[in-house]
Formats: structure tokens, sequence, C-alpha cells
């Protein structure tokens, strides 16, 4: 009897032992990796007309933008891909026409391009101070059954980023509902 009430009690201080080392563990990794806040000071802009969407452009879809100044904002009008004659004469003709840039004094710009099937965007955009790092996150939801496509571009204009921090673009449920669409 007093064996097992021995046994009993080493095994209950084990396990809260081992339940408070990880709970330590749990709390210095948040510790780590910070906190990500959402930053709500944001403003949805208008695609800009004829960077996505066409043959000749060179922003792949799925993938992200900043745009933190003057000239990568001017940088815009040169993202043809002009590899081919066509696509040189094309761009010649029809060259990309930029909107007025707004003041990267105060602001930026950040924005993913994507094609999927008629959706509703929810753009929401973090920020984490400890990992000196911004999260761009862009969530598709179905509208419809149709299987047109439909592209975006989901500029935000964000208040001025933060010198040495980056953007990650999290697209991953546009993606997967992009795989889902295709397999359908």
């Amino acid at each position: 009897m007093k064996t097992n009430t021995i046994l009993a009690t080493l095994l209950v201080a084990v396990a809260l032992f081992t339940f408070g080392c990880k709970q330590q563990a749990a709390t210095q990794l948040a510790a780590q990796q910070g906190e990500w806040v959402e930053i709500t000071d944001t403003l949805h802009m208008p695609d800009i007309p004829g960077l996505s969407g066409d043959t000749y452009q060179t922003w792949k879809y799925f993938t992200g933008l900043a745009v933190r100044d003057t000239s990568e904002f001017q940088a815009l009008a040169t993202m043809f891909d002009t590899t081919d004659a066509w696509n040189r004469k094309y761009y010649h003709e029809y060259p990309i026409v930029l909107p007025e840039p707004p003041n990267f004094s105060k602001y930026s710009m950040v924005g993913v391009c994507t094609e999927t099937g008629p959706v509703y965007y929810s753009r929401k955009f973090y920020i984490n101070d400890t990992l000196q790092k911004y999260r761009l996150l862009v969530h598709l939801e179905s509208s419809s059954l149709n299987k047109n496509r439909v592209q975006s571009q989901n500029w935000l204009l964000v208040p001025r980023l933060k010198q040495g921090y980056t953007v990650a673009f999290d697209t991953t449920t546009s993606y997967l509902q992009q795989l889902q669409e295709i397999q359908q």
C-alpha cells in the first residue's frame, strides 16, 4: 500500500514537472517568436490596369510585392515580359499607365496577385516587432460555382513599412482554393 502511494506520488510529481517544463518552453518560444498584431489602418487600393492578368506581365500569381518608395512604384510600369516580339510591340503601343503614387513618406503598398474563381477577398495586415516582420494575409472565399477566372492584385495602402522589416505574403488559403477549383 505504501509502495503504491509512493509510486503514485512520484508519477504525479514527474507529470507536473514535465508539464511545467513544456509550459515554460512554450512560453519561452512564444516570447522568442513575438506577437502578431493586426494593423487596421489600411486602405484597399484598386488594381493597376495592365499589371496583371495578361500573358505579357511578369508578376506571377500568388506572389507578393512590397512597394516602399517612388522608384519601386515606377518600376511597376516595366513589369512586362518582352522576350518575344509581340509582347514588345504590345508594350510599346499600350504601356502600363500608373495612377498617382501615394505619399511614400507616410505610406507603403503591399499586394498579392491572385487568379481564382469569383471570390470574396479578405485582406489583413499584421506586424511582429520581435521578428521584424509584416504579414499580408489574403483569404479568398468562393462566392459562386462559376468557373470563370478572376484576377486581383489585392493592393493595400499601409502605414510606411519600418526599415529593415521584411514582408511575408500568406496566400496558402488562396492557393489551396485554386487547386480545389482546378480539381473540380
